[in-house]
């Protein structure tokens, strides 16, 4: 497979040859163009290519004439696989985007305005603060937020309860209210011998450094114009602080907290009630209340300064349209009915995160679960309060994109894909078999709900990018009831590059989210 380095300097080889491209032998059939058929692809695990696959289904009942050739893989192929098609003049029409990834793809015009297609694809209905995402440094829209979550505090209100303490006010709560509180509890944990600390530790992951920016003084990871980037001084009083949890015993010794960021989620310290306060992203709520079958609660950030928690929504993932598409209006379309339609909405629920529209969240309500309804209830009551959001990404060709890393937010479900012997258009280079190093990637805030169970239910299987010229043939198959879906590969502070093994999402260390 491809470098990330090398994947890109494809992309930024697409744009300069935009004709000689979309001639060439790579180039397949567009939609509208000779019977050609209108591509999506998206990452993800089984559970979210089968419910995307029925929303799909359901527009083609009302357009029979428009052929639809569903495209998935999993996290660390897709940008590869996307590279490459795009270099090669065959970008699919529709486009699950990353924010990590879309400033690279729009700034080099391989992604469509979508202000160009406002009249079939309104999104005038979306809440700006969460559409603004979507656009880049210069205005343009090529991203229309498929969902959007927020960085929060977890709580378990029954290890509180058990400890007799008080649930803390988090209109008003500091850190160092945070940090007293966690010494009380571990206090408490020690003497009666639940060994329960007050919370598994913070400040190494890059939404506990994004946060603790935006209550400085509104510092920022990658700031606008007009903001200002996270200072020395601020990072270190961050660290500090992580360091006197663990030293003052609100959290475990370092040993450990690095231990419980290898875990998955289900065997980590907060599922397993030991610990009572852990910073997730507000989706993955769910996951722990099922684990330890507690009504878990969602809090605000503990803030530097009383009353500026700073909260931001953060979108999840985003449907872009390839630039070249041949039939910009049909996969505008398509793309409104994925985003707006109500059934649709009944369909994949909050797979993709909280529905960026407000009436969708109305749509979906009734059909949620108690421990679902935790994550909208939180997200809508945090509207009012909202900050401006952050930049989560460096500038395409900026001094930051080539000199740091960047690390996107995903909660990719997906799957490893089966070991198959591979396609001379999908070898990386001659003599290269080794499995490439995943994207290192960052922020565990935007996981989406929907990649941590695999809900029983029947539907035919997209092909997965690359498994052939058309890209569209589909089998019968089942994701087994009940199996949890892979998590999102993380890395720690030790090892801040996740090994394809390690699939969760956590509050510690440079993190992979989709």
């Amino acid at each position: 497979m491809l470098s990330r380095r090398r994947a890109l300097a494809l992309l930024a080889a697409s744009a300069s040859a935009p004709a000689l491209a979309s001639c060439g032998p790579n180039a397949s059939p567009s939609a509208g163009e000779d019977g050609g058929a209108l591509r999506v692809y998206w990452w993800g695990a089984e559970l979210r290519a089968g419910l995307t696959q029925e929303v799909l289904d359901l527009y083609s009942e009302d357009n029979p004439d428009l052929t639809i050739e569903p495209e998935y893989s999993e996290w660390a192929s897709y940008w590869d696989k996307l590279a490459t098609q795009t270099a090669g003049g065959a970008s699919p029409d529709i486009i699950q985007m990353d924010e990590a990834y879309i400033d690279s793809y729009g700034s080099n015009g391989s992604l469509l305005d979508l202000e160009s297609v406002s009249d079939v694809l309104d999104l005038s209905a979306m809440d700006e603060a969460i559409l603004e995402t979507g656009r880049l440094s210069d205005g343009t829209l090529v991203g229309a937020p498929n969902g959007f979550n927020l960085y929060a505090t977890g709580m378990n209100p029954a290890v509180l309860e058990a400890a007799g303490i008080e649930l803390p006010d988090d209109t008003t709560w500091t850190w160092d209210d945070f940090l007293a509180l966690c010494q009380e509890l571990t206090e408490w944990g020690k003497s009666s011998g639940e060994g329960v600390f007050g919370t598994s530790g913070f400040g190494r992951g890059s939404g506990d450094l994004a946060s603790w920016g935006r209550q400085s003084g509104n510092q920022q990871l990658f700031p606008r114009e007009d903001e200002e980037m996270v200072t020395k001084d601020t990072i270190v009083s961050l660290f500090e602080f992580s360091v006197k949890l663990g030293d003052e015993g609100a959290a475990p010794e370092a040993a450990a907290q690095i231990e419980n960021a290898s875990a998955s989620l289900e065997q980590g310290m907060f599922a397993t009630r030991t610990c009572a306060f852990q910073q997730v992203p507000s989706s993955q709520i769910l996951t722990f209340q099922d684990t330890t079958g507690d009504p878990l609660q969602l809090l605000r950030m503990p803030a530097r300064e009383s009353g500026n928690a700073a909260m931001v929504n953060k979108a999840s993932m985003y449907w872009s349209i390839g630039a070249r598409t041949a039939a910009p209006s049909a996969a505008a379309s398509l793309t409104g009915f994925m985003l707006t339609d109500s059934a649709a909405a009944e369909i994949l629920k909050i797979e993709r995160g909280i529905p960026a529209f407000p009436e969708v969240q109305e749509a979906v309500r009734p059909l949620l679960s108690e421990n679902e309804l935790v994550s909208l209830d939180f997200a809508q009551a945090m509207q009012e309060e909202v900050v401006k959001p952050l930049w989560s990404r460096p500038r395409a060709g900026s001094a930051s994109a080539t000199s740091t890393r960047a690390w996107p937010s995903r909660c990719s479900s997906a799957r490893p894909a089966p070991r198959t012997r591979p396609t001379r258009s999908s070898r990386s280079s001659p003599g290269c078999s080794r499995r490439p190093e995943p994207p290192r990637v960052g922020g565990p805030e935007n996981c989406a709900a929907g990649d941590r169970h695999a809900r029983g239910r029947r539907w035919r299987r997209p092909a997965q990018a690359g498994a052939g010229a058309g890209g569209g043939q589909r089998a019968a198959g089942r994701a087994s009831g009940g199996q949890r879906a892979r998590r999102c590969s993380t890395g720690t502070a030790a090892s801040p590059v996740a090994t394809p093994s390690s699939r969760r999402c956590s509050s510690w260390g440079w993190n992979r989210s989709p």
